[in-house]
């Protein structure tokens, strides 16, 4: 998986925090100014947070909140 931010530094080190979202909101998130990964608590599985993951790769749209 590649990590993309607006910075021009390179940094090695990505934080990882826990959120509480869940049912038709659960969905992994990332903060790329601050090198964040957001992961909701609530998967069961392993294949749950995968399945989340392809379905985001597979849509071929990527948003971004704030420039």
């Amino acid at each position: 998986m590649r990590f993309c931010t607006g910075s021009n530094l390179m940094c090695y080190q990505l934080n990882v925090a826990f959120s509480m979202l869940s049912g038709f909101e659960r969905r992994p998130t990332a903060q790329t100014c601050g090198n964040m990964l957001q992961l909701p608590s609530c998967y069961e599985s392993v294949a749950d947070l995968r399945e989340d993951f392809m379905n985001i790769f597979k849509t071929n749209m990527w948003e971004m909140d704030y420039v």
